[in-house]
């Protein structure tokens, strides 16, 4: 349904009223007004909504919501008390089951060229709440009377939660997150409360003064184990001691309790120092029947219920395209090596290479090939960007590549290079579809057609959408 308006052309800040029809490429609403297309932020299909006018001549026409005027029937109660001022889990107030083929019609938008047959139904979550094994808190400052409607106005104190919507440098106090397990939030209640007892100083971004940066935990969903990492500017931040003392007593899933000093400007959690306070260096998770050890810089799939369905996803999509009995597999920015380690496990008779830049990473997927006694999985420290391991070169051409590049996708360069080595098959895994897009145009025109793509919801109530796509090498003219 097209909007209700009388003017016969739109100028910037004018009031509109539109429908939304379709998500964009982008996970934003689009309308149509006076037969051209409109986004608004914050929308999805079947919302009436009121908005402003922001860029009359961009295509589509950019505008800002004012006010969903009649909500799409797809719309419910959020959850969590935060939604709206946390800037996590943007579709929180749109029914799971309707979320999926959101994220399915976004993916289409963004692989026009694909046949349409060839992208299948999204696999979504069972359970798709507390489904996170990785999250970090960023400490902040309230005030006594603006953030609890205290009665101490002006005084301020420690918080410690997430980002608050379209505020990034603002922090919005979280006491009930839905994301990670339970107890995450008594460990964040319990260490917020220490803070304010030692009366911490949070770190400001902008001024780059204060202590206290963030508390990042992690959970070994099959194993139950916590790592706690404190993160801190330096170390003049008292009571941290005691509060890992207190933090095992209370709560005794805790195995390990890091502190971590940051000094570095921004957001980024970059190591000068690292002290295991109590407990061991790593955490346990089990992943597809592997166990892998998991520290405090550890690369990990964030959602471990469905990284294990990437895994098999992979499994079958490497099947279906038929390789040799003894397939030589290269996988590309393979981290602590989820993907080659399910795939040597899954095909013992395959000879698996993977490839990393971070040598941390590259010793940590040796460690875990070790330990599971995966004996036919190689892992090599190499830039994909310049130049493969004289160990790759040597095992000749792939009959498959896995690659999972970085969220930016693959540089030109890396593309023609990954075409140029020739594999039957290229398995993509993709959490940005924009990136997906426009890398499966590049490998299509160096000769691959897309046989298959499955998107996996690997993050329930967000408009983020991963993807495996099945690449494989097109036959020769005769």
């Amino acid at each position: 349904m097209s909007a209700m308006t009388n003017t016969p052309s739109l100028l910037r800040g004018q009031e509109i009223t539109v429908d939304i029809e379709r998500p964009g490429a982008d996970g934003e609403g689009i309308g149509c007004l006076e037969g051209r297309a409109v986004r608004v932020p914050d929308t999805v299909p079947g919302d009436r909504v009121r908005a402003r006018v922001l860029r009359p001549g961009r295509d589509p026409i950019l505008t800002a919501l004012l006010a969903i005027e009649a909500p799409s029937p797809s719309r419910v109660g959020p959850a969590c008390g935060h939604f709206g001022e946390c800037g996590g889990c943007a579709w929180q107030d749109i029914a799971y089951p309707a979320q999926l083929p959101l994220k399915e019609a976004v993916l289409r938008a963004n692989l026009p060229e694909v046949p349409a047959a060839s992208i299948r139904p999204i696999l979504g979550m069972d359970a798709p709440w507390f489904y996170r094994n990785k999250m970090e808190f960023t400490f902040g400052t309230g005030d006594g009377g603006r953030e609890t409607g205290g009665s101490c106005p002006g005084v301020s104190f420690p918080i410690l939660g997430l980002h608050r919507r379209g505020r990034y440098w603002d922090v919005v106090d979280i006491h009930d997150c839905r994301l990670m397990s339970p107890l995450a939030n008594e460990i964040v209640a319990a260490v917020r409360d220490r803070a304010r007892a030692h009366a911490w100083v949070p770190y400001h971004k902008r001024t780059h003064a204060g202590e206290a940066r963030f508390l990042a935990l992690r959970e070994g969903k099959r194993t139950g184990e916590w790592l706690v990492n404190l993160v801190s500017r330096s170390d003049a931040l008292p009571g941290v001691e005691a509060l890992a003392r207190a933090l095992a007593a209370g709560f005794p899933a805790i195995a390990a309790f890091y502190w971590t000093i940051s000094p570095e400007k921004g957001d980024a959690i970059k190591a000068h120092r690292e002290t295991l306070v109590l407990g061991k260096p790593r955490i346990r998770d089990i992943l597809d029947g592997i166990e892998f050890l998991i520290g405090p810089g550890t690369f990990f799939q964030t959602n471990t219920a469905q990284a294990e369905r990437l895994c098999q996803v992979i499994a079958d999509l490497r099947q279906a395209a038929g390789h040799a009995p003894a397939p030589v597999v290269l996988d590309l920015y393979c981290g602590v090596g989820t993907f080659a380690l399910s795939t040597a496990r899954r095909c013992p008779s395959a000879r698996v290479f993977g490839v990393e830049l971070v040598p941390e990473s590259v010793a940590a997927a040796q460690e875990n090939a070790r330990r599971n006694g995966i004996a036919n999985a190689e892992f090599l420290a190499g830039d994909v960007g310049k130049r493969l391991p004289e160990a790759v070169q040597a095992a000749g051409r792939p009959d498959l590549v896995i690659v999972d590049p970085p969220r930016a996708g693959l540089a030109p360069r890396v593309a023609s290079d990954l075409a140029a080595l020739a594999p039957a098959q290229i398995l993509y895994v993709s959490c940005n579809p924009a990136a997906l897009g426009r890398d499966s145009a590049l490998l299509t025109a160096q000769g691959y057609s897309v046989a298959a793509v499955q998107p996996v919801d690997m993050f329930p109530h967000t408009r983020h959408i991963e993807a495996v796509m099945s690449l494989v090498r097109k036959a020769a003219a005769p």
